[in-house]
């Protein structure tokens, strides 16, 4: 009810030949990245399918392919192509939302949580697609322990990457019926987010949209994996929320800033939290050195150069992958 397709009734589909020309030609005029909106791509298992046949007879390593599919749907037909194509050519934008039921029932989305595992499960195991899931902070009937639930969920069927928006009231939309019985106020400007609601006062909304950006900067860009693998292990919690949760609390106690955090002081930072963890100052420093290494990031805190020069050292020795 948040999305602004939910104000017809039902979708509508087009004959597949004048479009599949479409994009013969635009891969004639050159173009190579495809991202197809339409979050019910993969409904009608023999459009999903025609439309991947169509690319992969044409495929070519510069192509690039977004789509946007609902979980719960994945028939052999559309599984067995899209095992097919390279690794990271192909990335599918899912919107997950929320895991909790009264949620799903009050915004009239159905999905089948079952089988939404087990479709990411596969996705990660047989193909070589980058899945982009989403979760959204705010929904009416989510509370933040639900939220918790939904995230630490997902966090372990492991996508590629989680996205965490924040509610909108999109104008014209159903999801205005909530907005009494949940007490929400949203921003009247652009991009009318959530400010505050029953389940979320304002100080707990925006400790909420610190960490969606934190998480964006951290977590998302994949600059971390190392330095955030400790950051869990040591959490005092087995939570990944509480733990993700906590480091945004910290960066926000230490920084007091969202943004233009400089790449050197992105590491500084989680070094200093690791070391507020108690992790060994010689196991973090090899995680984050390790970690710039990998990414090719030079950007780094000269506290980390001494790791970071035997990481290039272990990477290029012979014998060594």
């Amino acid at each position: 009810e948040f999305c602004l397709s939910s104000i017809e009734d039902g979708g509508r589909t087009g004959p597949l030949e004048p479009f599949l020309a479409a994009m013969e030609r635009l891969l004639a005029r050159g173009c190579r990245t495809f991202k197809f909106v339409d979050r019910t791509f993969n409904l009608k298992p023999s459009t999903a399918t025609a439309i991947l046949t169509f690319f992969q007879a044409r495929w070519r390593d510069d192509l690039f392919l977004h789509f946007e599919m609902v979980p719960d749907r994945l028939p052999e037909s559309v599984q067995a192509l899209l095992a097919w194509f390279p690794k990271d050519s192909v990335q599918l934008e899912i919107g997950i939302q929320s895991f909790t039921p009264v949620v799903g029932e009050l915004i009239s989305r159905r999905m089948d949580t079952a089988k939404t595992e087990t479709n990411l499960r596969w996705l990660r195991e047989h193909t070589g697609i980058h899945v982009h899931a989403d979760l959204i902070v705010g929904l009416p009937g989510e509370t933040p322990a639900s939220f918790r639930t939904s995230f630490d969920a997902l966090w372990r069927m492991q996508p590629g990457e989680i996205q965490i928006g924040i509610l909108k009231l999109l104008p014209g939309t159903p999801l205005i019926r909530h907005v009494v019985p949940f007490a929400m106020q949203f921003n009247r400007e652009t991009p009318y987010d959530l400010l505050a609601s029953r389940d979320f006062p304002f100080v707990q909304m925006q400790r909420f949209k610190r960490f969606a950006r934190y998480f964006e900067i951290y977590v998302n860009d994949g600059g971390f994996v190392r330095g955030l693998e400790l950051a869990l292990m040591y959490a005092p919690s087995d939570s990944p929320f509480d733990g993700f949760l906590a480091f945004s609390d910290w960066l926000w106690a230490t920084t007091g800033a969202e943004h233009s955090i400089a790449r050197a002081r992105q590491y500084q930072l989680l070094a200093d939290y690791l070391d507020h963890l108690g992790a060994p100052s010689e196991v973090t420093d090899t995680a984050l050195a390790t970690d710039a290494v990998t990414t090719g990031c030079t950007s780094i805190p000269s506290r980390l150069h001494a790791a970071a020069e035997r990481a290039r050292r272990l990477a290029t020795a012979p014998g060594v992958r």
